[in-house]
Protein backbone atom coordinates (compact mmCIF):
# COMPACT_ATOMS: atom_id res chain seq x y z
CA UNK A 1 0.00 0.00 0.00
CA UNK A 2 1.12 3.58 -0.50
CA UNK A 3 2.96 5.03 2.52
CA UNK A 4 0.19 7.57 3.22
CA UNK A 5 -2.34 4.74 3.59
CA UNK A 6 -0.02 2.77 5.87
CA UNK A 7 0.42 5.87 8.04
CA UNK A 8 -3.35 6.32 8.31
CA UNK A 9 -3.86 2.69 9.24
CA UNK A 10 -1.26 2.89 11.98
CA UNK A 11 -3.14 5.82 13.50
CA UNK A 12 -6.66 4.41 13.32
CA UNK A 13 -7.71 2.48 16.41
CA UNK A 14 -9.95 0.02 14.54
CA UNK A 15 -9.19 0.17 10.81
CA UNK A 16 -11.46 -1.48 8.28
CA UNK A 17 -11.18 -2.19 4.59
CA UNK A 18 -13.77 -1.93 1.89
CA UNK A 19 -12.59 -3.65 -1.26
CA UNK A 20 -13.18 -1.86 -4.54
CA UNK A 21 -13.71 -3.88 -7.67
CA UNK A 22 -14.18 -2.85 -11.22
CA UNK A 23 -15.37 -4.97 -14.09
CA UNK A 24 -16.88 -4.87 -17.53
CA UNK A 25 -19.08 -7.66 -18.83
CA UNK A 26 -17.97 -8.84 -22.29
CA UNK A 27 -21.58 -8.40 -23.38
CA UNK A 28 -24.53 -6.66 -21.75
CA UNK A 29 -27.37 -8.44 -23.54
CA UNK A 30 -28.34 -12.04 -22.82
CA UNK A 31 -31.25 -13.20 -24.95
CA UNK A 32 -33.93 -10.67 -23.97
CA UNK A 33 -32.20 -9.42 -20.83
CA UNK A 34 -30.32 -6.13 -21.06
CA UNK A 35 -27.92 -4.99 -18.35
CA UNK A 36 -28.03 -1.28 -17.56
CA UNK A 37 -25.75 0.86 -15.39
CA UNK A 38 -23.45 -0.87 -12.91
CA UNK A 39 -24.95 -4.25 -13.79
CA UNK A 40 -23.07 -4.15 -17.12
CA UNK A 41 -19.88 -2.50 -15.98
CA UNK A 42 -18.68 -0.82 -12.85
CA UNK A 43 -15.69 1.44 -12.47
CA UNK A 44 -13.80 2.66 -9.44
CA UNK A 45 -15.62 5.33 -7.44
CA UNK A 46 -13.15 8.09 -8.36
CA UNK A 47 -14.54 7.99 -11.91
CA UNK A 48 -17.91 9.42 -10.83
CA UNK A 49 -19.67 7.91 -13.84
CA UNK A 50 -22.27 5.70 -12.17
CA UNK A 51 -25.39 7.84 -12.63
CA UNK A 52 -24.34 9.31 -15.97
CA UNK A 53 -23.54 5.90 -17.41
CA UNK A 54 -26.79 4.39 -16.13
CA UNK A 55 -28.76 7.25 -17.66
CA UNK A 56 -26.90 6.92 -20.96
CA UNK A 57 -27.53 3.17 -20.98
CA UNK A 58 -31.26 3.66 -20.33
CA UNK A 59 -31.50 6.30 -23.05
CA UNK A 60 -29.59 4.14 -25.55
CA UNK A 61 -31.80 1.13 -24.76
CA UNK A 62 -34.97 3.19 -25.26
CA UNK A 63 -33.64 4.61 -28.53
CA UNK A 64 -32.61 1.17 -29.81
CA UNK A 65 -36.03 -0.26 -29.01
CA UNK A 66 -37.70 2.70 -30.72
CA UNK A 67 -35.49 2.44 -33.82
CA UNK A 68 -35.96 -1.29 -34.46
CA UNK A 69 -39.14 -3.28 -34.91
CA UNK A 70 -37.38 -6.50 -33.91
CA UNK A 71 -36.48 -6.64 -30.20
CA UNK A 72 -33.47 -8.91 -30.75
CA UNK A 73 -32.06 -6.49 -33.34
CA UNK A 74 -32.67 -3.58 -30.97
CA UNK A 75 -30.90 -5.35 -28.12
CA UNK A 76 -27.95 -6.22 -30.37
CA UNK A 77 -27.68 -2.55 -31.36
CA UNK A 78 -27.82 -1.51 -27.71
CA UNK A 79 -25.07 -3.99 -26.81
CA UNK A 80 -22.86 -2.81 -29.67
CA UNK A 81 -23.29 0.83 -28.69
CA UNK A 82 -22.99 0.67 -24.90
CA UNK A 83 -20.78 -2.27 -23.91
CA UNK A 84 -17.61 -0.62 -25.28
CA UNK A 85 -18.36 2.61 -23.39
CA UNK A 86 -18.64 0.80 -20.06
CA UNK A 87 -15.38 -0.99 -20.76
CA UNK A 88 -13.62 2.27 -21.67
CA UNK A 89 -14.76 3.94 -18.47
CA UNK A 90 -13.55 0.98 -16.41
CA UNK A 91 -10.16 0.92 -18.16
CA UNK A 92 -9.71 4.65 -17.64
CA UNK A 93 -10.45 4.23 -13.93
CA UNK A 94 -7.72 1.61 -13.73
CA UNK A 95 -5.35 3.95 -15.53
CA UNK A 96 -6.08 6.75 -13.06
CA UNK A 97 -5.55 4.30 -10.21
CA UNK A 98 -1.87 4.04 -11.14
CA UNK A 99 -1.30 7.39 -9.39
CA UNK A 100 -1.07 5.44 -6.14
CA UNK A 101 2.03 3.64 -7.40
CA UNK A 102 0.82 0.20 -6.30
CA UNK A 103 1.29 -2.94 -8.39
CA UNK A 104 2.63 -1.18 -11.50
CA UNK A 105 3.03 -4.19 -13.78
CA UNK A 106 3.66 -2.66 -17.21
CA UNK A 107 5.78 0.08 -18.71
CA UNK A 108 2.53 1.91 -19.53
CA UNK A 109 1.47 1.72 -15.85
CA UNK A 110 4.82 3.16 -14.77
CA UNK A 111 4.64 5.89 -17.45
CA UNK A 112 1.12 6.85 -16.35
CA UNK A 113 2.19 6.89 -12.70
CA UNK A 114 4.89 9.44 -13.58
CA UNK A 115 2.43 11.56 -15.57
CA UNK A 116 -0.08 11.60 -12.71
CA UNK A 117 2.48 12.83 -10.17
CA UNK A 118 2.34 16.33 -11.69
CA UNK A 119 0.08 18.81 -9.88
CA UNK A 120 -2.33 19.42 -12.75
CA UNK A 121 -2.20 15.98 -14.32
CA UNK A 122 -4.98 14.32 -12.35
CA UNK A 123 -7.44 17.09 -13.24
CA UNK A 124 -6.30 16.98 -16.86
CA UNK A 125 -7.01 13.26 -16.99
CA UNK A 126 -10.27 13.33 -15.02
CA UNK A 127 -11.84 16.57 -16.18
CA UNK A 128 -11.74 15.95 -19.90
CA UNK A 129 -14.96 15.06 -21.70
CA UNK A 130 -13.21 13.17 -24.50
CA UNK A 131 -11.12 10.63 -22.58
CA UNK A 132 -13.23 7.79 -23.99
CA UNK A 133 -11.68 8.39 -27.42
CA UNK A 134 -8.31 7.25 -26.07
CA UNK A 135 -9.65 3.70 -25.74
CA UNK A 136 -10.94 3.15 -29.28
Amino acid sequence: MPPAFVDCLRNIERPFFTPIYDFSAPRIVFERIALVGDAGSSSRPHMGFGVAKAGGDAQALAEALDAHDDIDTALAAYNAARQPIGERIMLHGRRLGTHLGVDLKTDEDRRMWKVLQEDDAMMDWIAVPNFLAAYR
